[in-house]
């Protein structure tokens, strides 16, 4: 074992001891509650406002999916099952997705971050580091691609289930506003356009700038190593954890993926203290910078 890994496994242990990595059920499911009800509150408001409800239920798919994605990492729940079930509620029946197809992309992600051909997320990152109309197209396109990889995903694996789970989100959101509105077809049609789109561009640039200007790592790099190497953080501003799904502090959730994300900023000194012994640089930008580097600057693959 290397002197980087025991170093490593030491922090962690003494972050366990001191308590950092026990859930609190009660504040998971009260944020589950509140991001369900947005979703409800928004859905009914396309009663009486068309636009306003697209725009409130695109925000909502995004705060479901900082959700669904705690719960993929088991850092909402102590059980296994209680974040499992977290995940299908919030991904596949609230925001159509599939839950998954997400674990078996986005833990990969986690293994391989920025290594060539490994990676899933460096496609998507490269599409949107373009400039131009061409960042805005993709933007625009990804929730349509992540549907179709999800059906193409499902088919293969004949997860026949998540198929139904997924269908009724589709079918349920469809039938309310068809019967429930005085919307024509090309209206729902736009509706769904207009909050899938919402919820790519609140989402998607959160998650990319987190990776922008990291280099490309080797296959075999060490997983602490790989988290500092690969990562940037975007400083603390008021409410800016919450709204970005703690994936902020995307230096510690690569570190401790299954740590609740609301103790991110709490370990900082710890994290620190660990990038200092292994040599590693903890990159904390603002969010201009992160914005800049990310639609600006494009992606570089050099070193820091």
């Amino acid at each position: 074992m290397s002197e980087n890994i025991k170093l490593f496994n030491e922090i962690k242990a003494e972050l366990v001891a001191q308590g950092f990595f026990k859930k609190r059920k009660y504040l998971a499911t009260c944020d589950i509650f509140c991001a369900f009800m947005l979703f409800l509150i928004s859905l009914y408001a396309a009663i009486y406002n068309y636009f306003l409800s697209a725009i409130l239920i695109g925000f909502s798919f995004g705060l479901l999916g900082w959700l669904q994605h705690h719960a993929g990492h088991m850092s909402l729940y102590e059980k296994k099952w209680q974040n499992i079930f977290a995940q299908i509620f919030c991904h596949n029946i609230l925001s159509g997705f599939s839950a998954n197809a997400w674990r078996a992309t986005h833990h990969r992600h986690h293994g391989f971050s920025n290594t060539r051909w490994l990676d899933p997320d460096l496609v998507l990152l490269k599409n949107i580091r373009q400039k131009g109309w061409y960042t805005l197209f993709h933007l625009t396109l990804y929730p349509w691609k992540q549907l179709f990889a999800t059906c193409i995903y499902l088919k293969y694996k004949k997860l026949y289930v998540e198929m139904l789970l997924i269908l009724s989100h589709w079918i349920g959101v469809f039938m309310f506003l068809y019967f429930f509105t005085q919307f024509s077809m090309m209206n729902i049609i736009l509706w769904y356009l207009i909050s899938r789109t919402i919820y790519s561009f609140y989402m998607v640039p959160i998650f990319t700038m987190n990776h922008t200007a990291a280099p490309y790592v080797p296959e075999n790099y060490n997983w602490e190593n790989r988290a500092f190497r690969t990562s940037n953080n975007l400083k603390k501003y008021p409410f800016v954890d919450y709204f970005t799904g703690f994936l902020s502090c995307q230096i510690e959730h690569h570190l401790f993926p299954n740590m609740p994300p609301y103790n991110y900023r709490k370990i900082k000194a710890q994290v620190l203290q660990l990038g200092e012994e292994i040599g590693e640089k903890y990159i904390e930008l603002s969010f201009l910078e992160m914005f800049k580097q990310t639609f600006f600057y494009g992606y570089s693959g050099k070193e820091r």
